[in-house]
This record gives C-alpha cells, sequence and structure tokens, in this order.
C-alpha cells in the first residue's frame, strides 16, 4: 500500500568570516555552519505510471480524403464558379473547382475543435468579391471569416457562448453576401437573420429577436440564405413552411416582397414545403431544397411560378434525394444538391438530369484498424482485451491484448437504429457471462452483442418510464449480476436485474439538482467488488458514493467526492467528470475530462496518483479523456476522445524518493545542478539568482544537509555566483565552477580542501570578460580540464595539473574552429581519447576529441546532419559504446552512440515517443543499465533505462511528482552509497534531489499495491 517517507533536512545558520588577501593569492572564505534540522513528510506512491502504448493516429479520426463527404449540409458556388461543400460531421469545407477537382479545405478533417483555424459544426459557407470565405460554425455560435491563404481574419460572436444581443447568436445556419460585401446570417434559435458590414460591424436586423411567428414581419427557425444579383434575399424560413423574399438594397431599410409556400403549412404538392432548408436564385430561378419531401423545387424568380421538380421520393438513386438540405447553382445553370442522409452531392444540368455525384453514395469516410472516431467510453473483456464504444463513428470495436481489432459492430460513420447499426454509442461494459452491453445513446436503448460480436438483443425506447431511456450514456455490473444504466438526460440511474427487470432508480426522474440522490448530468457509473456505486455527476462536477444495503435496490448514500458545483484541478475536486473504473484493488479511476486526466482513489476515497493533467497531442497528454478502463493485469486504456486515438498505461514500481526538501527549504535555491561524491559525503551545487549560489553537503548516517558555503562563495561575489554549476574532485581537493549570473559577470573558479573554507581560483574567466560562465569538469591524464561559456569568442577549454591559480592554460579556444560552438557542456575518457561536447545553436552541437589534450578534431557532422540538434546533454559510457544526448524542439530528443567515437548512430529520435522531451541531459551507467533523463516542461522530466543500450522503458513517474522538469547535462547526477541522485529544477518549489537505489525488477511492472 502507499506510505508516507520521513526526510530529515538540515538547515543552516551561517555565521561567514572573511580574508581578502593581496592580488595574485587566493581569497579563502571560510564557513562556519550550525545545523537545523527539520522533519517533511512527503507522500510518495509505491506503485507509478508509465506510457506504454498508443491504438490510433493522433487527430486523424479517419483516413483523410477529398473524395467522400460527411454530413454535407451546405453547397454553395462563388463567382468563379467553384464549389464549396460544407461538411457538418467532419468540421471542414471542402473547395472544388467546376469539373469537380480539390483546391483547398478550411478546417481539418474532424478536429471539431472551433478555436483559431478549426471548426465544429459548420453549416454554411459565403464568399465576397475579395475571396474571403464566411464560414457559420453552428455549435460555437461563431462566424468565422478566412482569407484566401485559409487563415482567420476576423471571429463574429463569442465562441461557445449563444445570445440574443448584437454580438452574439444562437445556432447560426446560413450566410450570404450582397453585392456591397454585407454579410448576412441566418441566426436560427434567435429567429432572425442579422446584417454586418465587411469588417464585422452590426447594421440591422430582419425579424423579430427571440420571437418565432408566422407574419411577414417575423421568421421561424430561418435556415440556408442566398442573395442574387438584384440584391434580393431569399431565406428558407423553415419551421414556417415557406421560403420569404426580402429586397436588401438598403440594408438599413429592407422590404418584404414576397412568399414562397404556404405559412404554417406542410404540404407536398407543389404550393408547398415540408421543412424548407436550402434556397439559391440564379438565372431568374429560385430552387428550394424542400427537405423532409426529399426533392429540388424550381420556381420562376419574376411570377414565382412552379418550373419543375427534381427527386420526390426518398431513397439513394440517383434521381432520389435522404434530406437534401442545400441547393447551389453555376453560372452555366449546374445544380450542386447537397444530400445529406446519403453523405453526397448531387450534380445536374441546367436541364434537371443527372451528371454525376461528388462523393460516395452512403459512405461518409473511410477508416482501417488503425483508427478511431472519437472513442469514448471503454472496458475490459475477460480475456485480456478491451472493447471501444466509437461515439461519432458509430461503431464498437473489440481489440486484443496488442489493440489489434478482432471485431467491429456497426457501420463506420452509418447511424441508423436496425439491429446491425449504432447511434452515438456512448456508454459500454462487459458482462459477467461475456456479453457486451452498449449504451445506444442516439436509439435510447441498450444494445447487447455476445463476446463474438453478433447481436443478441436490445431493451430501452425514448421515454421516462421505469424500462425506457433518454440518450443512456453508460452501462455497469454489480458483484450480483445486476447493471446500472446511467439515463443522462433523466437525470438517473436505472438499476436491472440480469433478466432486464427494473430494481431500482438512482436521481429523480427528470429533475436535475444537487441533493446526495440528485444529478445535474450523470455520465459514468461503476460498480466494485463490495457493491459500492460510483456515478460520475458531470455538471456538479462531483463523483456521488452510494452502497447497496440489504436487498438489490436499497442504497445509502455514501459520500460526495469533489465539491458540488466547483470545477477546479485540484487533487480533490473535478472538471467535468465522465467515466469511472474500478481495479482488482477496488482503487476508483475516474476520467477527470476537462483537467485533461485520469484521477486514482483507494477504495475509502482517498486520493492516490494522476495520470497526465496537460492539454496535448503527444504521448502522456490527453484532449477530453471521456473514457478509463483498467485491465485485470493493472494496464489502464485512455479514450483520449479528441486526439482520436487510445493510451496505455502501465503500473511499475516507483523507487525514486525525495532526498531533501525542494529549494533546501528555500524556494530561491531554484536547481540542484552538480552533484559530486568526496569521501563519506555527497555535495550538491545549487543555483540562488537573489542570495547566490551555494554548496551544501549531504551525511547519509545522520540524513542531514548542511550548507557548506556562503552564498556565491562570499558577500563580495553573491550576486557574481548565482549558479554553482559543476563540481568536481582532484588533488583531494573540491572544485566548483559558477556563472551565468544576472547582470552578465564572468564565472568563477572555487576550491576546498575540507569543504567548508572556499578560495578562489579564478574570478575573471580566466582572464576573458566574455567567459559568462565557467562549466563542465573532466579529468584526463593527470589534469583536470574545465570548460567555458562564451558567445562572443567561441567556448573554451582550460586544464591544470596542480589546480592552483596562475598555472591553468588555455587547451582550446575560439570553439574549437567555430566560434558558434559557444558552450562546453561535458567531458568524458572513452577508448584512450578525451572527448568533449559543445552546445552550438547555429549549425547544430559538435563532438571533439583529443589524445594529448592540446590537439583537438571534430568527430561527428554538425548536429549529427540535423541543425535542430542545437544543445547536449553530458557524455556518458556503457556497454563499450560512447553516448550523448541533444536538444531538439522539432522532433523530440535524441539519443547518439559510436563504438569508436567517430561513426555514430541514432539510439532515440523523438524525446521517447513525447516532443515534449525536448532534451536528454543525463546520460549515466548505473545498476547495469544505462540511464538517461529528459528535460519536459509540460508533464515532468523522465527518467529512462536500457539494459541494452538501444531498448528503454521509463523509470519514474513523470516529473517524480509532477513538479520537476529537468537536470543539467550530466553534473546533476551522481551515484552516491550504491544509489542513483539526481538533481533537478522546478518552476517555482525550488530545486530537487531525487534518488534511487538498484533493484533487479527495476524494469518489471508491478501490479499489486
Amino acid at each position: 500500500m502507499k506510505r508516507s517517507i520521513s526526510i530529515v533536512i538540515g538547515l543552516i545558520l551561517i555565521v561567514g568570516l572573511v580574508w581578502v588577501v593581496a592580488a595574485g593569492q587566493e581569497t579563502a572564505v571560510t564557513h562556519n555552519t550550525q545545523s537545523l534540522t527539520t522533519n517533511t513528510s512527503t507522500s510518495i506512491n509505491d506503485v507509478a505510471w508509465r506510457y506504454k502504448d498508443s491504438f490510433g493516429v493522433t487527430e486523424e479520426p479517419y483516413i483523410f480524403d477529398t473524395n467522400h463527404h460527411d454530413g454535407p449540409y451546405g453547397v454553395m458556388v462563388d463567382g468563379s464558379d467553384n464549389v464549396w461543400v460544407t461538411e457538418i460531421d467532419s468540421a471542414r469545407v471542402l473547395k472544388f473547382n467546376s469539373s469537380g477537382v480539390y483546391q483547398s479545405m478550411l478546417g481539418q478533417t474532424g478536429l471539431k475543435r472551433g478555436w483559431g483555424i478549426y471548426l465544429a459544426n459548420p453549416v454554411a459557407t459565403a464568399v465576397d468579391s475579395s475571396g474571403n470565405a464566411w464560414v457559420t460554425d453552428r455549435d460555437t455560435n461563431l462566424v468565422k471569416k478566412y482569407n484566401s491563404a485559409g487563415e482567420k481574419v476576423l471571429q463574429l460572436g463569442e465562441e461557445w457562448v449563444s445570445g440574443s444581443d448584437n454580438t452574439h447568436f444562437d445556432w447560426p445556419h446560413g450566410v450570404t453576401v450582397d453585392s456591397s460585401d454585407n454579410i448576412y446570417v441566418a441566426d436560427r434559435n434567435n429567429h432572425r437573420i442579422q446584417i454586418f458590414n465587411n469588417s464585422g460591424v452590426y447594421l440591422a436586423t430582419i425579424g423579430v429577436t427571440g420571437v418565432a411567428d408566422s407574419d411577414n414581419a417575423h421568421l421561424n427557425a430561418p435556415v440556408h440564405i442566398d442573395i442574387d444579383s438584384s440584391n434580393k434575399l431569399y431565406v428558407a424560413d423553415r419551421q414556417n413552411h415557406r421560403v420569404q423574399i426580402f429586397d436588401v438594397s438598403n440594408p438599413a431599410a429592407v422590404t418584404y416582397l414576397a412568399t414562397l409556400g404556404t405559412t404554417g403549412v406542410s404540404g407536398t404538392d407543389n404550393a408547398h414545403f415540408d421543412g424548407t432548408y436550402g434556397v439559391t436564385a440564379v438565372n431568374n430561378k429560385i430552387y428550394v431544397a424542400d427537405l423532409s419531401n426529399h426533392r429540388i423545387q424550381i420556381f420562376n424568380a419574376t411570377t414565382h411560378a412552379y418550373l419543375a421538380t427534381i427527386g420526390g421520393t426518398k431513397g439513394s438513386g440517383n434521381n432520389q434525394f435522404q434530406w437534401p438540405i442545400g441547393v447551389a447553382v453555376d453560372s452555366s445553370g449546374t445544380i450542386y444538391v447537397a444530400d445529406i442522409g446519403n453523405d453526397r452531392v448531387q450534380v445536374f444540368n441546367s436541364s434537371y438530369a443527372y451528371v454525376r455525384t461528388m462523393g460516395v453514395t452512403g459512405v461518409p469516410y473511410i477508416t482501417d484498424e488503425n483508427h478511431y472516431y472519437l472513442p469514448y467510453h471503454a472496458d475490459a473483456t475477460r480475456d485480456g482485451g478491451w472493447v471501444v464504444a466509437e461515439k461519432d463513428g458509430h461503431r464498437v470495436i473489440k481489440l486484443d491484448t496488442n489493440g489489434n481489432q478482432v471485431w467491429v459492430a456497426g457501420e463506420a460513420g452509418m447511424n441508423e437504429s436496425d439491429s446491425t447499426h449504432l447511434n452515438f454509442p456512448m456508454g459500454i461494459g462487459a458482462a459477467p457471462d461475456g456479453d457486451i452491453y452498449v449504451a445506444d445513446a442516439g436509439n435510447h436503448r441498450v444494445i447487447i452483442f455476445d463476446m463474438n460480436g453478433n447481436y443478441k438483443d436490445s431493451f430501452g425506447s425514448f421515454g421516462t418510464d421505469l424500462d425506457q431511456f433518454s440518450w443512456p450514456t453508460d452501462v455497469a455490473f454489480d458483484p450480483d449480476g445486476n447493471f446500472y444504466v446511467v439515463d443522462t438526460n433523466n437525470n438517473r440511474v436505472q438499476m436491472f436485474d440480469s433478466n432486464h427487470n427494473y430494481l431500482a432508480t438512482l436521481g429523480t426522474t427528470g429533475v436535475a439538482g444537487i441533493g446526495d440522490f440528485q444529478f445535474g448530468h450523470p455520465v459514468g457509473v461503476i460498480v466494485d467488488s463490495r457493491g459500492v456505486v460510483y456515478v460520475a455527476d458531470e455538471d456538479n462536477n462531483r463523483i456521488q458514493v452510494y452502497k447497496q444495503i440489504f436487498t438489490p435496490g436499497n442504497h445509502l448514500f455514501v459520500r460526495t467526492m469533489g465539491f458540488t458545483g466547483v470545477c477546479n484541478n485540484s487533487a480533490t475536486h473535478f472538471c467535468g467528470p465522465h467515466s469511472v473504473d474500478i481495479d482488482s484493488q477496488d482503487y476508483l479511476y475516474v476520467a477527470d475530462t476537462w483537467n485533461q486526466r485520469i484521477q486514482i482513489f483507494d477504495a475509502d476515497g482517498n486520493y492516490s496518483d494522476t495520470i497526465g493533467g496537460n492539454w496535448g497531442g503527444q504521448s502522456g497528454q490527453f484532449r477530453t479523456p471521456y473514457g478509463v478502463a483498467v485491465s485485470a493485469s493493472g494496464q489502464v486504456l485512455v479514450a483520449d476522445s479528441e486526439n482520436h486515438r487510445l493510451q496505455i498505461f502501465e503500473p511499475f514500481e516507483n523507487t525514486w524518493k525525495p532526498a531533501t526538501s525542494y529549494g533546501f527549504g528555500s524556494a530561491n535555491n531554484t536547481f540542484v545542478m552538480a552533484l559530486e561524491t568526496w569521501g563519506d559525503s555527497l555535495f550538491a551545487g545549487v543555483a540562488n539568482s537573489t542570495e547566490g549560489g551555494s554548496v551544501w553537503q549531504y551525511d547519509a548516517d545522520a540524513a542531514t544537509w548542511t550548507q557548506v558555503s556562503e552564498p556565491g562563495f562570499s558577500t563580495t561575489h553573491a550576486q557574481k555566483n548565482s549558479a554553482i554549476i559543476d563540481l568536481a574532485l582532484f588533488n583531494n581537493q573540491l572544485y566548483a565552477s559558477t556563472g551565468w549570473a544576472d547582470p552578465i559577470q564572468t564565472g568563477q573558479l572555487w576550491r576546498s580542501s575540507n569543504g567548508t573554507s572556499w578560495s578562489a581560483v579564478s574570478t575573471d574567466g580566466f582572464g576573458n570578460s566574455n567567459n559568462v560562465a565557467l562549466t563542465g569538469f573532466g579529468q584526463y591524464k593527470g589534469y583536470l580540464y574545465l570548460g567555458t561559456h562564451n558567445n562572443t569568442d567561441g567556448a573554451q577549454i582550460w586544464r591544470s595539473q596542480i589546480g592552483n591559480p596562475g598555472t591553468w592554460t588555455k587547451a582550446l579556444s575560439g570553439g574549437g574552429d567555430n566560434i558558434n560552438n559557444h558552450i562546453v557542456t561535458s567531458f568524458l575518457e572513452f577508448e584512450g581519447y578525451f572527448y568533449a561536447s559543445f552546445e552550438n545553436d547555429d549549425e547544430g552541437i559538435t563532438i571533439w576529441r583529443t589524445n594529448d589534450g592540446v590537439n583537438w578534431v571534430q568527430v561527428n557532422s554538425d548536429g549529427f546532419g540535423d541543425a535542430d540538434n542545437i544543445w547536449t546533454g553530458g557524455l556518458g559510457e556503457f556497454n563499450d559504446y560512447l553516448y550523448i544526448g541533444t536538444r531538439n524542439d522539432t522532433t523530440g530528443a535524441q539519443l547518439w552512440r559510436s563504438s569508436n567515437g567517430t561513426t555514430w548512430q541514432q539510439v532515440v529520435g523523438d524525446g521517447f515517443g513525447d516532443l515534449n522531451n525536448i532534451k536528454i541531459d543525463t546520460a549515466v551507467s548505473f545498476n547495469n543499465a544505462l540511464t538517461v533523463v529528459t528535460k519536459n516542461d509540460e508533464t515532468g522530466m523522465e527518467v529512462w533505462q536500457s539494459e541494452d543500450g538501444v531498448i528503454f522503458t521509463q523509470v519514474n513517474r513523470d516529473g517524480f511528482d509532477g513538479k520537476n522538469s529537468t537536470t543539467l547535462w550530466s553534473s546533476g547526477t551522481a551515484v552516491y552509497q550504491n544509489k542513483l541522485y539526481v538533481g533537478t529544477a522546478t518552476s517555482d518549489n525550488g530545486g530537487g534531489i531525487w534518488i534511487t537505489t538498484p533493484a533487479y525488477d527495476l524494469f518489471l511492472p508491478m501490479i499489486v499495491k
């Protein structure tokens, strides 16, 4: 089980005594110390989680192509006869030329984000005389203006906020442009047409805001609109079953002209419509998409006399439609019909004869076994696999343990109500007998498949009766085989026995509330082995907990997890919790969706751990994770919904513990940069830009840390020595290098013969004012080497056989032969040669070597052929290979190795699958394995180990406790008393030191808590 660890920290009372002696002599600073001990209790879980695998293609719900149309809601022809198809279900607008050749796209296929250039549910497009495209995005309540390059340049409305004033919309639908480039928007739920100039300034309103009526001054749910060459506005007034015609020559004084259809009366003859939706007027003809009559009606624009009909019967033939929702006509009279029910655009000539089909009839998109369209909820199956409810793909998918597809129920993109189709399946549960129960939300039913995916049964229908549902979203089983169905829109959870007989209700039917037995919007349910029921109450930002007592169906309220109505990202809060699941130890897993994380609690409701917590598309990041499931082996599957993928995480033994309090008790000690052993002690070099850097000593027996240097080594140098960059033991003295002061000062070199009295070796950057830091140490053939950071002259390397002032000589200058080699980061002796690594953010990093300490040769190509490899980590040796890590913000961190020092092989090229792992700093051999440490400012630094130097496994929790982002080269790592210590930095807590002990099972996932 989890446990607390007490760490004794030594804080310091400082009494300083400073001697300043004659020039040319060492400056001695004696630091007398008195230790204070402080107990800090830090809870560290023995089990942590690491990313294992992903199924699906990130941000790609299905295979991209332009030969299919997923929900063509609008169609429009611009002044150049280009055809624009607005696809509501794929969140994009496609532009084709008059021959049907694809030209460009607005939005991104299937990514319904709505912000920036993205769209969520676009319904119509218009193009002004400058080539700008105006798109109405229904659910975000926005109208977006894109320039001809596809860049968003203007936005009308407030994102995801509906309203009735002149700066808001409520489900905007149609959009069109007049001859003055004024913009007209059909604001459907406000029952009005809003008029703006081309800069988005409000001009006027047609209709009465918020009032639906049938006279000529009112509208009732206006949808598509169009303006002809005479500035006549045509409005498909849907609920009034008519087309209203206005003169908009003067937007400030709009005049009603005429009506097509019979106001308020639907019908099938040529004088009536049934749900007018699309309209356009071209070449003295008016074309009306008569939605529910499945036809296009054509009228004379002058006399309004009926001319012709295209279609008229529901079907998928070339002259049939299923819900024709939009219509457009080009300059030659070619007619384009958005046939949304068939997922196509039908094309007819000016004589109304069928010409061709854009799209594939009845096929909205193509997919394969590697794509998932908004996976929503999931469950583990008893064979070790998974079942996934693919909400927007209208499928249930069975996977084996390796993510291979076993079977599929439903048809991709097709939402129907028969036994072979699904309609927004959202919840899923594996029954004890192996059957799969699916909450088929759009069909208001629970549908059952056997373990091989064959349909068995279904029950439920739309309503509020005990055996009816309104948008069911989850299913879960109790230990006795009874099951619970989350009946979301009825604000309740229904309980049934194994024969589908009603047993009980949690919640109040049709009533949302905050009481103990009420829900705001329930979306998830799970039952543990004790019969404890957990309900995810999304809108109330809480988990409600109940216990069955006495007989099935009798429930006692136990507690609320989270804070009712409060959305927060603390460990004890939720923000939109969705799916819930239980592991074998009755630990609760909550998909805390809007916090982009999975929260884990023990059986008593105590917080245990977190997976994720960051928005993004990298491994370990989420975009609205709606679902979570736990297998019998302890693996966790997360339905990473808006990344359109599944991520797998596995438990492992967390052997890392803190070795000190953050910042040794001061947040100003921001970074533990250097670690070095000397005798029985471990020394740490710390950065502090406020008081000056310092050196600390650890006594393992007493478990105390003691500050053993003045800040900056003395009051004189406190602000100059803001960072202790590296430590080295040489000739029985401890050396410390400094630099990176603000304002910029030269780096300095100090040493101590006893660990408490410090002498200055160089305080002027070895005589070069551009040496802003003295960086990493190395030792070779009896010399101590020290690199510099110099942006002006190029990095330098200095060396000395005795280390005394005045004995240091320059071994390399000018960055070798390139002044852009401006920082020496590390040294290492390997196979008789001495190697140095250089950072270079112009051409890329370089590696140099020497066999005499003076003559240096570059042994790699700049940046290993990639100029984005701008910084290096520390050199390391493992299994007869030389290793070096890089920083690469484009590909993620890379790791390279060489067996001879001149021929290099890439081992890692993608930040271990996470682009936020931008740098590999440490490469050190420990416990018969290669250990490398990444820099990750998003989710926290990661430690990876490999027994062969090629295949790596993460062995720490991200950021150790989520707070630590980086270490420094290999300077910040040391093996002390057979334990690995890593110095770290945090953003606001102070630097840390983390420790792990060798363990044979370090690479084996630990399942038992």
